[in-house]
């Protein structure tokens, strides 16, 4: 029998400790596929993103400045925490060692959580008219522009299933598109510089179109091979019928990932804290300061499968 004092506690703090920073090093994570990374120092970030031009430009005269400071969209930072606690009583009778399991999910949950919050700000907040980023509109929407730049509208949103002609105006879409400083982009978009995303019940669409040897002899089309299988994105939390393609090939993503404190491994055990004392609770628990948003429209194109 263990004595519960606090040199046995930091002990299993240290070693719950190590086991989870080991899960979540190891936790698989693809957020930086398809966000860009963006430290924060406050509670709020005002972010630039849609100043960056899309290409050189001759020079004649004075250079042509992109302004940084516009276009900026606010994003506050977001807290994020979960937590477990275990009796006091395990730790007399030596039974932490049946807890590894779980300090070993908490390092997988925090680890993959931003990469799942990408997914929701994607294909969930994506389509909320609530929801709108640099020109006041969704992040999927036919009206989009850049004030002062063009006021042409440009359209990365559409209601169609997933098919080969939809996925066809998809590709146009990129080919034409047109960056904040108003210049055609030529997106070509194709693994490795593409990401196709997929509600769950798109899944075997999707495959028969992409990938090679998925189709019937009769249902062949030179959109096989476009996308490779670890580019195509299928979860359960996306809404049925929803697609989305996205340019992941520059340095600027589609989403943003703001982090103002990285996920820490923190600890509620003194053995005169109130809980100790009243329920016999030891705690561990994980937390992090953050969100994911969608603003980089022109590198998307999505359908929220509501038409025919």
């Amino acid at each position: 029998m263990a004595v519960v004092n606090k040199s046995t506690i930091d002990g299993i703090t240290k070693t719950f400790t190590v086991v989870f920073n080991k899960a979540f090093a190891a936790a698989p994570n693809r957020i930086d596929e398809i966000a860009t990374h963006v430290p924060s120092t406050s509670d709020a970030e005002n972010v630039p993103i849609a100043a960056l031009g899309s290409d050189m430009e001759e020079w004649f005269g004075d250079r042509t400045i992109s302004d940084l400071a516009a276009w900026n969209k606010s994003i506050a930072n977001r807290n994020w925490q979960k937590a477990v606690a275990i009796a006091a009583n395990a730790v007399a009778d030596d039974k932490t060692g049946l807890y590894k399991s779980s300090i070993e999910t908490l390092g997988q949950l925090a680890a993959g959580h931003p990469w799942r919050r990408a997914l929701d700000a994607l294909m969930t907040d994506g389509f909320d008219s609530d929801i709108t980023g640099y020109d006041s509109v969704e992040f999927f929407s036919a009206a989009h522009s850049f004030p002062g730049a063009y006021d042409t509208a440009q359209d990365n949103y559409t209601d169609e299933l997933l098919d080969a002609a939809a996925v066809w105006t998809a590709i146009e879409y990129f080919r034409e598109v047109k960056g904040p400083d108003g210049i055609c982009l030529d997106l070509d978009v194709r693994s490795p510089n593409a990401k196709f995303i997929c509600a769950a019940d798109e899944e075997e669409t999707a495959r028969k179109l992409f990938i090679p040897g998925a189709q019937a002899d009769s249902d062949t089309h030179s959109l096989v091979g476009r996308f490779k299988p670890e580019d195509i994105i299928v979860s359960g939390r996306i809404t049925a019928n929803r697609w989305a393609i996205l340019y992941t090939g520059m340095p600027v993503k589609p989403l943003v990932n703001l982090v103002r404190q990285a996920a820490q491994f923190v600890a509620m055990t003194r053995v005169d804290d109130e809980q100790v004392f009243t329920s016999g609770k030891l705690r561990w628990g994980v937390d992090y300061r953050g969100t994911v948003m969608a603003l980089a429209w022109w590198l998307a194109y999505g359908s929220d499968g509501s038409g025919s």
